[in-house]
């Protein structure tokens, strides 16, 4: 009862802020279905084992990329602001999800751009890693921050799931290029949510 009371007290501007978190995320699906898009498109090319393996390579970087994006993003964050620096990195999450799925409806063979695929996936993963948390520090009272961080948590965790699933469905019942232009769709309505959630 004290939990539920707790999230009704929660300022009304978090819980529009919530939502497009959610939003956002009912799109922003595993980054391991990045790898199987990229091994599937590199296999006629390479093979099925070395397009594995460059497309383990491709994730690799992604992870670095958001390494050493994530102090920089943070700077930059502190002096123009943290949400319009989330808005940017949901927008580029929501060009992650347009560029695979264009990849993948064009059978891009091309190490080369897909990697600029995986880049921008580490960018607006450092954005959102780094910056989701701060946004909701900034929005709510001290002796409520605890109660926002879980419910930020549960909002991002089952969107995760939804996201995954959802996308994993329209690549299996329709093409790979339909589940990850539902994906961008997704993002880019919860990245012009974040941008109206005021």
């Amino acid at each position: 009862l004290r939990l539920m009371r707790s999230l009704r007290e929660l300022p009304a501007s978090f819980k529009r802020y919530l939502a497009a978190v959610g939003l956002f995320g009912v799109g922003d699906f595993s980054h391991s279905l990045l790898i199987l898009a990229a091994t599937t498109l590199l296999a006629p090319s390479l093979g099925l084992v070395q397009a594995a393996q460059v497309a383990g390579l491709l994730y690799v970087g992604r992870n670095v990329v958001q390494v050493l994006a994530s102090f920089p993003i943070g700077a930059l964050a502190d002096r123009v602001g943290h949400r319009p620096v989330l808005v940017a990195g949901y927008a580029l999450g929501a060009l992650t999800g347009g560029l695979i799925a264009l990849a993948v409806a064009r059978q891009v063979h091309s190490v080369a751009l897909l990697a600029g695929v995986f880049v921008v996936a580490g960018l607006y993963t450092a954005v959102q890693e780094a910056l989701e948390s701060t946004v909701t520090a900034s929005m709510v009272p001290a002796d409520r921050l605890s109660t926002s961080y879980g419910a930020l948590g549960t909002v991002n965790g089952v969107a995760k799931f939804v996201s995954s699933a959802a996308v994993g469905l329209a690549w299996s019942l329709h093409s790979p290029a339909a589940g990850f232009a539902l994906a961008a769709g997704l993002m880019l309505a919860g990245t012009l949510a974040m941008l109206r959630a005021r």
